[in-house]
């Protein structure tokens, strides 16, 4: 029985250090995760800047050419140089109508962002915003929510707004990209906007739907967490809660249990041979 007792014990030490280890290195995925979701926005963010201060796009607003044809070109060749961050890029008047949009849908016609959050503020002054998730105004657009980056487009001399750029993130390019950081088996992130709702999310129909629970409130204040407990689904997995500050985000990592249940069981009988 002392045997026993003592196998006990070292199994529960075990287990602990194991449960602790498995922690920590879901732990560096997450750190790993936030920081790739910066760096991208980020980085969209300097792209479409830069963009939105080209002289060759200004010179359609000074001179209000805004012939098909070389709007189109201005947008294209930005377009095809900005990487995979943008769905689609788009201009618009002082008014929020559309001038051009690439690539193009002839929904684009009648859009009318004058009532959007972002369009407001970047013509209340804003010198850029990221809106929250949102539902695509222009359809069909093959994705349940899209993020929108806005710039200003200024006359040389920054003294006048002239016109809004406006580009709408991919965010199963963000997704792919965070899923280049490996989990065993089942791990997956979680990544959930400023409202506390979900962006990157294995139910797909639950995209934009609300998060649930105080450890997201917490992480969206900037608090991180790891624990065991069950997920949405009832499932008993490992969770790492990381803030992501630069845009009042949170992601998390996650991992079943389940998945390590091997290693435990193999553990657990070592411990138990050697002792008794």
């Amino acid at each position: 029985s002392i045997l026993l007792a003592i196998g006990a014990f070292l199994t529960f030490q075990v287990n602990s250090v194991v449960g602790e280890y498995i922690l920590t290195e879901l732990g560096r995925k997450a750190d790993s995760g936030a920081a790739m979701v910066d760096y991208l926005l980020r980085d969209a963010q300097q792209k479409i800047n830069v963009f939105s201060q080209d002289q060759s796009l200004i010179d359609l607003f000074e001179r209000k050419d805004f012939n098909r044809e070389k709007s189109a070109s201005v947008l294209k060749t930005f377009y095809s140089t900005s990487g995979s961050y943008f769905l689609r890029l788009y201009f618009t008047d002082l008014q929020g109508k559309g001038i051009e949009a690439d690539p193009y849908n002839r929904d684009f016609e009648n859009l009318d962002i004058s009532e959007r959050d972002y369009f407001r503020k970047i013509k209340q002054g804003e010198s850029f915003y990221l809106t929250e998730g949102l539902k695509p105004k222009i359809n069909p657009v093959p994705v349940p929510a899209i993020l929108v980056m806005a710039p200003p487009i200024v006359r040389e001399n920054k003294a006048e707004t002239i016109g809004v750029l406006a580009g709408s993130l991919d965010l199963a390019e963000l997704e792919s990209s965070l899923y280049r950081i490996k989990f065993t088996k089942n791990g997956r992130f979680e990544v959930i906007d400023n409202l506390g709702n979900y962006l990157i999310y294995k139910d797909k129909n639950n995209i934009l739907g609300s998060s649930k629970g105080t450890k997201i409130e917490e992480t969206l204040r900037g608090k991180e967490w790891a624990e065991v407990n069950y997920n949405d689904e009832g499932e008993l997995v490992y969770q790492v809660f990381q803030a992501i500050p630069s845009v009042g985000w949170g992601l998390k990592a996650e991992q079943p249990l389940s998945d390590f249940f091997y290693l435990y069981v193999v553990l657990t009988a070592s411990i138990f041979i050697a002792v008794v």
